[in-house]
């Protein structure tokens, strides 16, 4: 994410791209239930991923202001480096979440899988954001 703020630090460009989002989300339906995963469940999970990057997103801004930095040299590009990366780690999500569907499904294993995200130690910001992206794993709306 640190180099999506840069992108967007350098370009004056605001930390949410609705449209982009929208993008992300609308082909993960038809993807997820090919591979057995509630189409909605896998939409509020990477919602949940979206809203997480957005976290991190404002805690750089911050920084980066509080630090008086007005550009950065040497930024990759969003649209021809970054996001085909951040597509490309949609889908390997997603065939991870097929691969471990099954326990996902399983109550008992949301406290297991509680007590390991709770063990990652991380800035407040970080922090707030991993829990973020981690609440649908443990949500007791996982769909089936």
């Amino acid at each position: 994410m640190e180099d999506v703020a840069k992108h967007k630090w350098n370009q004056g460009l605001p930390i949410e791209d609705l449209q982009r989002e929208q993008q992300v989300v609308a082909n993960l339906g038809q993807q997820a239930a090919a591979l057995g995963i509630s189409p909605a469940w896998a939409e509020a999970f990477f919602r949940a991923q979206i809203e997480a990057a957005k976290q991190l997103q404002s805690a750089y801004f911050e920084q980066w202001q509080r630090q008086g930095i007005t550009k950065f040299e040497n930024v990759v590009s969003l649209e021809q480096v970054t996001r085909p990366k951040l597509d490309q780690l949609t889908g390997q999500l997603l065939q991870e979440l097929a691969r471990t569907w099954p326990g996902l499904l399983d109550q008992r294993q949301h406290s297991r899988l509680l007590a390991s995200m709770q063990r990652i130690s991380a800035s407040q910001a970080i922090s707030s954001a991993l829990q973020t992206a981690q609440q649908p794993l443990v949500s007791t709306q996982i769909a089936k």
